[in-house]
């Protein structure tokens, strides 16, 4: 009875560990990080806003602002100042159109980007949009908003500052990679370059000192990251990828499926365009900016982002199950010469 009480503790204590390293293991694919969002009523805007008050009872406030591209004697806009420092904006919307941002520099508001508004009925619940790709405001920025050619009242604005998770099929112009749908890829899409020379550009990114991918591939490869350099593209880092699944079905092992490969340190400076080839056929689904490497990367070897505490809990693992399987062993011999 001694003997099976301490392999089965062993075995306990086995598991336990186990269970302390997986988190460890899975979190490559969970580094997206908010540091803050900030929710903004479309009305509290400044002084030189032109909109119309719209009473709407299903706006978070009972009222939106709404403006179009006519006006009522002045162009409509909306201004915000001092916006915390965000990569991305959310809009809570009546109605439809195309939303103009734009980010004051100097006396000039420069264009910042563009959010497609669909259209949603004045008494329904609001509708919601987010910014494309990485923005860059910088604390404490003025934003103007306006419209071309829609009528819509907005709501709500959130600021969001996060580990910036980019969407594959957000690549930037010059890129020759292709978009394709999947209903289990992150939104539904997804980027797919190749040996071929299929390659895909993202330009003005945060600064970061690694980045992760979740993909799907029929076949291992090696993704090679290049970042530009007066006019030229210059090596940055190459990743090796492994296998997600055989075959054509290789290419769309998303979600739960999907594979995960990062890097080791690395050095993106702020507004950076990196471009990224493979030397195999890969589908990219997303990946992830870290403002700071994760311990275990290395540049020798860059799929080792597993913290410390998650290897040494495998291994003590791995030792722990050894020591059970020996202590059956030698019950099994005592009991044999007995």
């Amino acid at each position: 009875m001694k003997k099976v009480g301490m392999k089965a503790s062993i075995l306990v204590l086995c598991f336990c560990l186990t269970c302390l390293a997986l988190p460890a293991l899975g979190a490559a694919k969970d580094q997206a990080t908010v540091y803050h969002e900030k929710v903004v009523e479309a009305d509290a805007c400044d002084e030189g806003s032109n909109f119309v008050v719209s009473n709407n009872a299903t706006a978070s406030g009972g009222k939106t602002a709404a403006i179009d591209h006519v006006g009522n004697g002045n162009p409509f806009a909306l201004i915000y100042s001092n916006v915390p420092a965000s990569n991305s904006i959310t809009v809570t919307y009546l109605g439809g159109g195309e939303l103009d941002i734009s980010i004051l520099k100097g006396d000039t508001f420069e264009p910042l980007t563009k959010i497609t508004l669909a259209g949603v009925g004045w008494e329904a619940n609001p509708g919601t949009a987010s910014s494309v790709g990485i923005l860059s405001i910088p604390e404490g920025s003025t934003l103007k908003l306006s419209t071309p050619n829609g009528s819509f009242g907005v709501d709500t604005l959130t600021f969001s500052l996060r580990d910036p998770l980019i969407e594959g099929e957000y690549f930037s112009e010059g890129s020759t990679g292709v978009i394709g749908d999947h209903a289990d890829a992150n939104c539904g899409r997804y980027a797919g370059i190749d040996a071929t020379g299929l390659a895909v550009i993202y330009k003005n990114l945060p600064a970061a000192e690694q980045i992760w991918f979740s993909y799907a591939a029929p076949s291992a490869g090696n993704l090679t990251l290049s970042i530009e350099k007066n006019g030229a593209y210059e090596e940055l880092a190459v990743i090796p990828f492994d296998a997600t699944g055989e075959g054509n079905d290789g290419y769309f092992t998303f979600g739960e499926q999907s594979g995960t490969c990062g890097s080791g340190r690395i050095s993106i400076p702020e507004g950076a365009s990196l471009k990224i080839t493979a030397d195999a056929g890969i589908n990219l689904d997303y990946f992830v900016l870290l403002p700071e490497a994760e311990e275990g990367g290395s540049e020798d070897n860059p799929d080792s982002g597993v913290s410390l505490n998650g290897w040494l809990a495998l291994s003590l693992c791995a030792l722990l199950c050894c020591s059970v399987t020996r202590l059956s062993r030698r019950s099994e011999k005592s009991q044999e010469l007995s």
